[in-house]
């Protein structure tokens, strides 16, 4: 569906694109509708050609303005008209013709969703489970509602459709089985029409509508406590819950504790909580110091990146530091390798910057040309699972070209671009969602050029658009 959305409103930018310069028309996306702005200025037959494409003409402007509905017959909404411009208004949902502005919104939803999707979670569900792993999938069960004439399972997983997937009716409720990827989810039941939360999941987020979604986590891993049977209560903490004491609470077996977690991809350090004392997990060798004088067990997930520094075969350590690690001076040390050093080293993916400690000196990574910051504030950056692709062909005599948007805060020095063949190019990693950027070509700021999709910013001129699904 985003896919379908992404195409419209390439479509249609390329189509605005053909029919005008940008000195006549404004294109705005203003949340889940399309706005185009006409300068009124320009010859009377030029604005009715363009009046036209949008179904109405300058010869029926008036009677529109003075219509109680002010909609052209292609449905476009005329706001503004008589002044120095006129503005059209319409649903992006309306380009279609088949995506209601429910399910955009419930788009735009999934997009933050996917923002503010979780490094780590456990679930909180009551006995008995109303959500729970089988062999093939996951199974949600909803019991009661046996008067119901029809129960649906919408969520994040779906795109919240109301009529995907239809439960079973059982002779305590509904039931209904799905494969879903690992990770954070949130759902409800609609039953009969009427959304309805998981009244056993007791953990919610709110869902923007003075209501909440049930949130169920699957899960990847399994942390497991052996012995002490004749604990109370055992909890989990560690850098992934940010040390909270009492957030994760295990349960007990015939052999021990343990508890079902999501985790992403990364490195974590964690401890138990037995009856009031923290433990250290004697399962796992991989241990650090922490600033209590005792050790934090030390968890990765995922697959590692390599590191490599080329050289400084004089040099007597090495170290890795960056983002990932809060900049860290003396934990990431690099072994030698057969033509310099090397560490491998687990991260999720994102963008990140780092650099090298070589006998005490910080440097660059000489074999990255992508950097961000300036003067001695410069890392170099990688993109770990990159998903977005900028690239600007042509400008050989440029000596820098960075790359500036709403992804790094319009960053006035940019993400340093990197030289390769005949364009400039960078790759990064970013959440669903749409961004706005601009090329800075030594020093030029300047738009895509190969890029239809754009909308004009504070400043009078405009931002190009990338979109991520």
């Amino acid at each position: 569906m985003m896919r379908d959305i992404l195409t419209i409103l390439a479509v249609l930018a390329g189509t605005i694109s053909a029919l005008a310069q940008k000195d006549t028309l404004e294109l705005n996306f203003e949340g889940s509708d399309i706005v185009v702005k006409l300068n009124n200025s320009i010859s009377e037959a030029a604005l009715d050609s363009l009046l036209c494409s949008y179904g109405t003409c300058m010869s029926e402007m008036d009677s529109l303005w003075n219509s109680s509905d002010k909609v052209t017959p292609l449905g476009w909404l005329l706001e503004d008209y008589g002044g120095e411009f006129i503005q059209l208004r319409k649903p992006i949902t309306s380009l279609s013709g088949s995506i209601s502005q429910e399910e955009v919104s419930t788009l735009e939803e999934a997009g933050a969703e996917a923002v503010e999707q979780a490094r780590f979670g456990a679930n909180r569900l009551k006995f008995p489970l109303s959500v729970f792993e089988i062999e093939n999938g996951t199974t949600f069960v909803l019991d009661g509602y046996k008067n119901a004439k029809e129960v649906y399972l919408a969520g994040s997983f779906n795109k919240w459709d109301p009529k995907a997937d239809l439960m079973t009716k059982t002779s305590e409720g509904w039931e209904l089985t799905k494969v879903l990827a690992e990770g954070k989810h949130l759902y409800k039941f609609v039953v009969d029409g009427k959304w309805v939360d998981d009244p056993s999941n007791k953990q919610t987020q709110d869902d923007g509508h003075w209501g909440n979604n049930s949130v169920y986590f699957k899960t990847n891993h399994r942390f497991y406590l052996e012995g002490y049977q004749k604990a109370r209560k055992v909890f989990l903490s560690g850098s992934f819950n940010w040390w909270q004491e009492r957030d994760v609470r295990m349960q007990k077996d015939a052999t021990g504790w343990y508890v079902d977690v999501y985790l992403e991809d990364g490195n974590y350090e964690y401890r138990f909580i037995v009856d009031g004392d923290w433990i250290s997990d004697p399962a796992n060798p991989n241990q650090h110091p922490n600033e209590y004088g005792e050790y934090n067990s030390v968890l990765s997930i995922g697959t590692p990146t390599m590191f490599r520094l080329d050289g400084y075969s004089e040099a007597t350590k090495v170290l890795l530091t960056g983002t990932f690690n809060n900049w860290d001076e003396e934990r990431l040390t690099m072994t030698r390798s057969g033509n310099g050093w090397e560490i491998d080293y687990v991260l999720a993916p994102g963008n990140y910057e780092y650099k090298f400690i070589v006998d005490g000196t910080w440097i660059l990574d000489p074999a990255n040309k992508v950097v961000n910051g300036a003067d001695e504030y410069r890392n170099s950056l990688i993109a770990i699972a990159p998903n977005a692709h900028f690239a600007l062909p042509g400008f050989a005599n440029a000596e820098h070209v960075y790359l500036s948007g709403s992804f790094n805060g319009w960053s006035t020095t940019g993400y340093q671009m990197d030289r390769r063949n005949n364009e400039w190019v960078i790759d990064l990693n970013l959440h669903p969602g749409k961004y706005t950027y601009k090329f800075i070509v030594d020093g030029e700021w300047m738009t895509d050029p190969n890029n239809q999709l754009f909308e004009n910013n504070e400043f009078g001129e405009y931002n190009s658009v990338y979109w991520v699904e």
